[in-house]
C-alpha cells in the first residue's frame, strides 16, 4: 500500500536552504546552487518550495554546494512534539 507523502515535513528543510542560500555571501540564485549540487533548477526549486522529497545524499549536496555543514544547515530544524517521521 502507499501513502501520500508528508511535504509539510519538507517544509522547514526548505526554509533553512533557502536561508542558507541567501545568506550566502554572495547571494547563491537557484540555477547557480543546482549547478554546484549537481542538479537540474527545476529540482531545487520543487525542494525549496516544500513539494520534493529530499534524501540524504541531496541534503549533502545541497550543503556542500552552500559551503556550510550539514549539521549547520539543519541546525533549526525542529519536529512538533509527537510527529511521527
Amino acid at each position: 500500500m502507499s501513502t501520500k507523502p508528508d511535504y509539510a515535513f519538507y517544509r522547514p528543510i526548505a526554509d533553512a536552504i533557502i536561508l542558507a542560500r541567501n545568506n550566502a555571501l554572495p547571494k547563491i540564485t537557484q540555477k547557480q546552487l543546482a549547478k554546484r549540487a549537481g542538479f537540474s533548477r527545476a529540482l531545487v526549486a520543487n525542494i525549496e518550495l516544500g513539494r520534493q522529497q529530499i534524501l540524504v545524499h541531496v541534503l549533502v549536496r545541497i550543503a556542500k554546494a552552500l559551503n556550510v555543514s550539514l549539521k549547520e544547515l539543519l541546525k533549526n530544524i525542529k519536529l512538533k512534539p509527537g510527529r511521527k517521521v
